[in-house]
């Protein structure tokens, strides 16, 4: 997996001590639109490869209020004890 080759090298050169935070894009109708499972998964593969947290892009920019877009509160509030466990048992790779 590539991805993971360069999050490891990434991660290894940063030594140890810092705050490891992926990003995760997913904005409605642009190239970055994916369904919420996917997003889930990205999400998921970022604490199993050690990462503290994950910062989301979830939106368009184009003005759009979270209350468009119901399915991104609940992908994240329905989903946190499952992503807290993944860290918890993944912590540090």
């Amino acid at each position: 997996m590539e991805s993971e080759y360069f999050l490891r090298s990434t991660l290894h050169v940063l030594g140890e001590g810092k705050n490891i935070q992926t990003e995760v894009d997913n904005w409605p109708f642009s190239i970055y639109s994916k369904s919420q499972g996917f997003t889930k998964t990205q999400m998921s593969i970022s604490f199993i490869f050690g990462a503290d947290g994950v910062t989301l892009n979830l939106f368009d920019h184009m003005g759009n209020s979270i209350s468009d877009f119901p399915e991104c509160a609940g992908l994240l509030k329905e989903n946190k004890p499952f992503f807290s466990a993944i860290k918890d048992a993944c912590y540090g790779g």
